[in-house]
């Protein structure tokens, strides 16, 4: 289905009128007798030759990889629809876009490319605004059920799906693996690339993403849940469980076995691998490093005490977000572009130039999709593939740390007391991320290198340690952090839990105030500005005007 790109333009800057208008409070919208149906066709025929578009300027964050393509699909948005908007296009991962955005969402991009996991805190901080109801409807329609849920939040669409294939699966080098039936056993396979003098590329010693595939292959979940705020209230999770010790009995036989190699990356096959574990985003390079010889399937599987076990993985989606705008006439346009980047021609776009999987369903038809080995094998995992709810950033780090430990044990076949004390640990590290997810108080964010050790999250986000003083607000006290800085653009403390409340800061999310005797500067939009290094950093709110104290380690 083609949409029509000029009649939705219009129908969204009417709607965006109607609402500054109702905002405003004049009466002729205010009547009780009047249509007030943002949706309504009455406000299609609005009149919106005279906007000067060459004045809007849009910023738009993408994958380096993407840069190309999305600049000329900007481009081609311009010439449909007869406009000069002005849009700025830079590099930005899925990844670090969310971080980047609640560090200062006015000073983020309009428009974002972003992983699914990271829907619940940028709705929380309000760096996501809600997908108009027109447009809604066109999601859903045109995208499959999964993606759509993926973009929403207590029954409300916020973001625009561009694909459904943000899972992973197994590239393999079919001239080391001449016999596909050990693709199926894990053990099999280890002897197998073992003989060949290979290796077995999984990251599994620090990406809780890859390494939950062995506790979901067992029946294991963790599963969190959030208010409409995107807050997180609760979790169900069974990691510590006898199947845990079976999964983790699993993971063990190939993390301490001599052709383990923790990479997601298919450079690796340029390294003496002949597996890798990885995502459509790597075909390119596994087809540039392999050639005829490449071969996908899904994930294999493994055997505890007589039993088998099929892996598991995540299936999710890279989504686009819109930035609030206080300007009606330019959040009209943010939405259509936003539409059009991540519609049917788009998609198709991005397929047949980067193999990123669709998320459209006529393109997920056609036959150049279908036709496709990596996308296959990502349908063939998806049958053992749990889709990628929310979780808090902390979790990530907490799950990777089973991994890790595991390894440290150095056997394949380590005694179930030392597994259950890692699962134990384990269980520890996510009871404090709830007590800390579910309560107000400060976290650190910016460009930070975060340890798996510590309390908090990851993307370059810190909960500050537990309040040092009694007080019936919970954001008078005293906090205390180390942190390591490794970039450039700084940090800033953020209120956690009440992103907007605006007590201390009229930006209502961070501030600096820096104490006598700081190391660093108080930079532009409230970052503190440091060289690369260790600091303790210690917030005060407990004066008359908060202050922090940044001292290196």
């Amino acid at each position: 289905m083609k949409t029509n790109w000029r009649r939705l333009l219009t129908v969204l800057l009417s709607v965006m009128m109607l609402l500054t208008l109702v905002a405003c409070g004049d009466s002729s919208t205010n009547d009780s007798s009047s249509n007030n149906n943002s949706d309504s066709d009455s406000t299609a025929n609005t009149d919106t030759s005279d906007v000067d578009t060459s004045s809007i300027s849009i910023t738009v964050w993408c994958p380096e990889a993407a840069v190309d393509l999305t600049t000329s699909q900007l481009a081609a948005y311009n010439e449909a629809n007869g406009t000069s908007i002005q849009f700025t296009v830079e590099a930005v991962g899925e990844g670090e876009a969310a971080t980047n955005m609640i560090t200062d969402v006015t000073a983020g991009a309009d428009i974002f490319f972003f992983a699914q996991d990271q829907l619940a805190r940028l709705t929380q901080a309000g760096a996501l605004t809600a997908v108009s109801s027109s447009l809604a409807d066109t999601i859903t329609s045109e995208n499959d059920a999964g993606s759509v849920a993926a973009a929403t939040v207590s029954g409300t669409i916020y973001a625009f799906p561009l694909t459904s294939d943000n899972g992973y699966f197994v590239y393999y080098d079919k001239s080391v693996i001449t016999d596909e039936s050990v693709l199926e056993d894990q053990t099999a396979l280890i002897e197998a690339v073992s003989a060949a003098g290979k290796t077995i590329a999984f990251e599994l010693t620090d990406s809780g993403w890859y390494s939950a595939s062995y506790f979901f292959a067992t029946g294991c979940v963790s599963d969190w849940s959030t208010d409409d705020d995107g807050t997180f209230t609760g979790y169900t999770d069974t990691f510590n469980s006898e199947a845990g010790i079976i999964a983790a009995k699993g993971m063990a036989e190939l993390v301490n076995s001599s052709v383990f190699v923790n990479s997601s990356s298919a450079a690796s096959f340029s390294s003496d691998a002949a597996v890798v574990v990885t995502g459509t985003w790597d075909y390119t390079t596994a087809s540039e490093a392999l050639g005829d010889n490449l071969g996908c399937t899904d994930l294999w599987s493994f055997t505890v005490d007589g039993e088998t076990y099929h892996l598991g993985s995540y299936s999710g989606n890279k989504l686009l977000g819109v930035k609030p705008q206080t300007d009606a006439t330019k959040a009209a346009y943010c939405q259509s572009v936003a539409a059009y980047l991540a519609g049917e021609e788009c998609q198709q776009e991005r397929f047949d130039t980067l193999a990123w999987g669709p998320s459209n369903v006529n393109v997920q038809a056609s036959e150049a999709v279908q036709e496709n080995i990596a996308l296959a094998a990502l349908a063939a995992q998806s049958e053992y593939a749990t889709p990628q709810g929310q979780y808090p950033n902390a979790w990530w780090d907490t799950s990777k740390a089973v991994g890790a430990s595991i390894q440290a044990l150095g056997t394949t076949e380590p005694a179930d007391s030392d597994l259950q004390a890692i699962l134990d640990t384990y269980t520890a590290g996510i009871e404090s991320i709830l007590s800390s997810a579910s309560t107000t108080g400060w976290v650190i964010v910016g460009d930070m290198d975060v340890s798996w050790s510590c309390t908090g999250g990851e993307n370059g986000e810190y909960v500050l340690t537990e309040n040092q003083v009694e007080s019936d607000d919970p954001y008078v006290g005293i906090w205390e952090y180390d942190i390591t800085v490794t970039g450039e653009s700084g940090f800033r403390v953020v209120m956690y839990g009440a992103w907007d409340a605006g007590d201390y800061d009229a930006s209502g999310i961070g501030y600096t105030h820096l104490t006598e005797g700081s190391v660093g500067t108080e930079g532009g939009d409230n970052n503190i500005v440091v060289d690369p290094g260790s600091y303790h950093v210690t917030l005060d709110t407990t004066g008359d005007a908060p202050a922090i104290t940044v001292v290196a380690n």
